[in-house]
């Protein structure tokens, strides 16, 4: 698999395609719906093309997102996804 897919699968992300950049600006061409772009940060999904042309992305031969994922108002740190918390809390704390 690849490292968009594996981070996808780890985080519990239903989509059709995943794709990672290190940097979040260049990317394989999207192709199917949804889709989660991944950098090494976070990740934000695209739903439909309208959210391309919204969000300013650019898919041709490859997806370009001119001002990196990291500025997307949808973006998702992967810090808050891998949060664990505790199954019980210690007495007291309710």
């Amino acid at each position: 698999m690849s490292k968009g897919a594996d981070l996808s699968q780890e985080l519990g992300i239903d989509c059709k395609q995943a794709l990672y950049s290190s940097w979040g600006n260049f990317y394989a061409a999207i192709t199917d719906f949804p889709c989660a772009l991944f950098d090494k940060n976070g990740f934000v999904i695209i739903n439909s093309k309208d959210e391309l042309e919204t969000f300013g992305i650019k898919v041709a031969k490859r997806t370009n997102v001119p001002h990196l994922i990291s500025s997307l108002p949808a973006y998702q740190l992967l810090s808050a996804w891998r949060v664990s918390l505790p199954e019980e809390l210690p007495l007291g704390m309710l």
